[in-house]
């Protein structure tokens, strides 16, 4: 087993600023709006459940999905839907990275229109471990946009916390990642109630404190990426 540590790599706040907030490479759209998220969310559940149902081969029809995904996310249509994208569904399916599209010709009721799934991951020889390390030292850093693999770990040294694997793809600012993090250890606290300790709850407390200082970025803190499928990014 390669150490980690030897295959890292590291990007800095003094690097230049992208010039398009919040996107990434290969992301034509704002991938640090929440709303984005969500959806990109939604579209990798119908992948699954799509994948689980009929199979790893199985492709699911664009205009079936946009229709799934305005009925789930509340959207009056197709053109508020849109609205929200700031682009059409198919140019934003087909500006995914981890998507792959085609217009289906096996003969179908779906002949000639545009279907998806999820790109299945690189083999294991291909992917390249690492650590990405990223130094803020100003507010304008928060923004910059992080893609946590579903098994990657976030590190804050400066605190000793950590934001685990969830098996779930995040693509968001590192404010929001950081600020999901306070409202998931708020939200643990409130639902635990008498559940949990004095002690814990005040540990608990303090580090929802830390955290929300990090916000404020009154000192330089480090934000490291642990992705031992290399597939994450912080841009």
């Amino acid at each position: 087993v390669i150490p980690m540590a030897s295959i890292s790599n590291q990007t800095t706040a003094s690097d230049p600023a992208p010039q398009v907030i919040a996107r990434l490479p290969g992301y034509k759209f704002d991938m640090g709006h929440q709303e984005t998220d969500r959806v990109v969310d939604e579209i990798e559940q119908i992948c699954k459940t799509i994948r689980q149902s009929a199979g790893k081969e199985a492709w699911m029809p664009a205009e079936s999905a946009c229709t799934m995904l305005c009925n789930d996310l509340g959207y009056e249509d197709q053109a508020e839907f849109e609205d929200a994208l700031k682009g059409s569904f198919t140019d934003f399916l087909q500006a995914l990275p981890h998507i792959e599209t085609k217009l289906q010709d096996d003969g179908s009721f779906a002949q000639g229109k545009l279907v998806f799934r999820l790109k299945p991951y690189p083999p294991v020889e291909e992917r390249k471990m690492f650590i990405k390390t990223f130094k803020l030292t100003k507010r304008e850093d928060l923004w910059r946009i992080c893609h946590k693999a579903p098994c990657a770990v976030v590190e804050i040294p400066d605190i000793e916390f950590e934001i685990g694997a969830d098996s779930k793809r995040k693509i968001d600012s590192i404010y929001n990642h950081i600020a999901s993090a306070v409202y998931n250890l708020s939200m643990h606290v409130s639902m635990m109630g008498e559940g949990i300790s004095s002690d814990q709850r005040e540990r608990i407390c303090e580090t929802i404190e830390s955290l929300n200082a990090l916000l404020d970025v009154e000192k330089p803190w480090t934000f490291m990426l642990h992705d031992r499928t290399g597939l994450s990014e912080i841009r």
